[in-house]
């Protein structure tokens, strides 16, 4: 058989992805001996994604992974009465996920000539869900994928070589507007395709898997330093700067769509929805373009993307250095969880000589904490461990406590991780001020009045003993806290009292 991708594979940990138009290639085949499965290449011959069970037993549960062999997806095959669908959740899943899952495949009805139609929802996790349709027919075993208004947007069909002659009936080769930057509908889609010659046998021909925009968001996730909601802005700026749109409403539906797509991947995220959301305003909102041919008004469009990009990118250390009059020689800060712009500060007033103490607390579930003061312990700042139940214990010790935000709401509160509620009430009571460090892209169109207004973000929890079945686990990883018991709130928008969040809003949503 020929060659069934472009070039040879080349072991490599370094992203393969671009943000060119791309054709991939389906090899039907598992990477895995004697697995089922099959492999995606990229128009280089690497690996791009990989399904596979590992398990040929177990045919109602498949895995989709990057290149790196990490699990993305988990796909479950499920039934309700007579009729039977995959669903597939994000990785770790159960079979009672109580997340729910991120979309659906399911055989909808016959079409002439012994195809079939499948129906794709998506974005069922966020309760906004969009449908895709896959149209297959038997006969030359290609599929049409659409979207929910019926444009194809990617189109599968048997691989031939150079010569004109099939490379099998287990290649497939997958093209259109699918490239990671240039969807019309969605800036990347991976179709997996499950037929009746491998995988695990079923009856569903094809499974789709839309990835969207998470190429490029993947790429600038993995610097260390940069936030996911600035990886997302820039994430979306390539879309307007490789999308092969010819009008404005068409770029604007590219953009709104890879910006859903986003915001579908972590639905309790409130400073990655607020990101796209206020780039979708500041973007698109500006009378110039009705003036301007479709290039100049593509090239403004690009050109505040950037720049909203850039905004975003330097608000820690706009926000590090407003704070720096608040850090005084000989205070003792108390800190909760990891946040970057909270280093950002710490870490500049140590550069300025200043000299204070830091308490970190544990920050469970996922003992953040640790993070911090390992990050503290490396500028020779002289920081203190303690328990999340010390805090009221060591309160009288502190002279100030600074926390980051997943999210600044209308109201003025905040949105942090779990426990960042109770050290406000204890420093409230005790005179202590509470700062907040937060970017302007995180301040969010959302009310909340009490906690169980949240979006449930679960985190497991680890005590060290085995917790019996019947104990229920308290597994919430945030908290809302009221604005009453904030003191200041540094943002890269100036120094705010809590009662200014609303008129901020405003007028960074209009």
């Amino acid at each position: 058989m020929g060659k069934v991708c472009p070039q040879a594979l080349e072991s490599s940990t370094t992203c393969t992805f671009t943000c060119k138009q791309e054709t991939f290639t389906l090899w039907m085949k598992s990477l895995v001996l004697n697995g089922k499965g099959c492999t995606v290449f990229d128009s280089n011959g690497q690996i791009a994604y990989r399904v596979d069970n590992y398990n040929c037993k177990h045919r109602a549960q498949v895995h989709l992974m990057d290149q790196n062999g990490d699990i993305l997806f988990t796909m479950l095959k499920k039934q309700y009465k007579l009729s039977r669908f995959w669903e597939g959740y994000r990785f770790p899943a159960t079979r009672n996920d109580h997340k729910g899952p991120c979309f659906r495949v399911s055989k909808t009805y016959k079409i002439s000539r012994g195809g079939s139609i499948y129906e794709v929802e998506l974005g069922l996790d966020k309760n906004q869900p969009y449908i895709h349709k896959i149209e297959s027919s038997t006969c030359n075993s290609a599929c049409k994928i659409s979207n929910e208004v019926g444009v194809v947007v990617a189109e599968l069909r048997r691989k031939k070589s150079h010569s004109g002659v099939d490379l099998g009936d287990d290649v497939f080769t997958m093209d259109g507007n699918v490239a990671w930057c240039d969807a019309s509908d969605h800036e990347f889609t991976l179709l997996v395709r499950i037929s009746r010659y491998e995988l695990v046998s079923v009856e569903y021909k094809f499974l789709t898997v839309c990835c969207h925009v998470f190429s490029i968001w993947f790429l600038w996730r993995k610097h260390p330093d940069l936030a996911e909601a600035v990886a997302a802005i820039r994430a979306l700026a390539a879309v307007i700067r490789s999308s092969k749109a010819t009008t404005m409403m068409q770029l604007e539906i590219q953009l709104k769509s890879a910006s859903d797509s986003l915001k579908c991947w972590d639905t309790t995220s409130i400073s990655l929805t607020a990101a796209c959301d206020l780039f979708m305003r500041y973007v698109t909102r500006t009378s110039a373009l009705e003036y301007e041919d479709f290039n100049s008004a593509k090239s403004r469009l690009l050109e505040r993307a950037d720049k909203f990009g850039e905004i975003s990118f330097k608000a820690r250390e706009i926000i590090a250095m407003l704070s720096q009059d608040f850090v005084f020689d000989g205070c003792t800060i108390l800190v909760h969880g990891f946040s970057r712009v909270v280093l950002q500060i710490l870490k500049l007033a140590a550069q300025n000589n200043k000299l204070f103490r830091v308490l970190c607390t544990e920050g469970r579930p996922d003992r953040t904490g640790l993070r911090l003061s390992n990050e503290l312990a490396k500028l020779d700042v002289p920081v203190k461990l303690v328990i999340d139940s010390a805090v009221a214990y060591t309160m009288d010790e502190v002279d100030m406590v600074f926390v980051g935000a997943d999210g600044v709401v209308e109201s003025g509160g905040i949105i942090n991780m779990m426990g960042t509620y109770q050290i406000a009430m204890v420093a409230k009571s005790m005179n202590k001020p509470v700062y907040v460090a937060a970017e302007s892209y995180k301040f969010a169109r959302f009310y909340p009045l009490d906690q169980k207004d949240l979006a449930p973000a679960l985190r497991p929890v680890d005590f060290g003993v085995p917790v019996p079945s019947k104990v229920e686990v308290e597994c919430s990883a945030r908290d809302y806290t009221p604005p009453q018991y904030l003191t200041l709130l540094f943002t890269d928008l100036g120094v705010l009292t809590p009662s200014v969040v609303s008129d901020e809003l405003i007028q960074l949503y209009l």
